[in-house]
């Protein structure tokens, strides 16, 4: 099995998949299309239970997460508090003392909405929250959900990629 390792919009919206990987680790993920300002996701599992770690290129860590079973529970940075839905939806974060900080609608095909505690309409995630529709990871950038083998269009409401493993499933 392998998975993407960057991946870019240019100006005319197309994306372009640069480069594969084998699964178990997930380094090199490019989260930011600006060259001089790429960074890397390393991820650790144990079981049902994973570390993950994003870097910049100058090898700075920006944040660490902790990721149980059924989806984020929490950032070892910031201490910030993930909860789900029945989906695996990240509906809202909170601070360590239980305070809500942002919640999080979805459409239909899962394009987030963003809002402040105070019922306020925002145009992304103030704490940089990326794993949102059944737990997937949202990337900004291309308006993509990378679902480990393939991308998910919430604005075509569909795969990006046939399923890697077809029919078999």
């Amino acid at each position: 099995m392998s998975r993407f390792v960057t991946a870019q919009k240019n100006k005319a919206g197309c994306l372009a998949v640069c480069a594969v990987r084998s699964l178990k680790t997930k380094p090199n993920l490019t989260l930011n299309p600006q060259p001089s300002s790429l960074n890397r996701l390393n991820s650790v599992w144990d079981g049902d239970w994973a570390i993950l770690e994003v870097y910049t290129t100058g090898n700075v860590l920006i944040q660490k997460y902790l990721q149980g079973y059924h989806g984020l529970v929490k950032t070892l940075q910031d201490n910030i508090y993930y909860y789900q839905d029945e989906l695996g939806s990240t509906s809202h974060i909170a601070s360590a003392t239980g305070a809500l900080l942002e919640y999080y609608k979805y459409d239909l095909y899962g394009k987030p909405a963003y809002w402040s505690a105070l019922n306020t309409q925002l145009s992304t995630s103030s704490y940089n929250v990326v794993d949102l529709f059944a737990g997937q990871r949202w990337l900004p950038q291309l308006s993509l959900y990378d679902d480990r083998n393939r991308f998910m269009s919430p604005d075509l409401g569909r795969f990006l990629q046939p399923d890697p493993i077809g029919f078999k499933g």
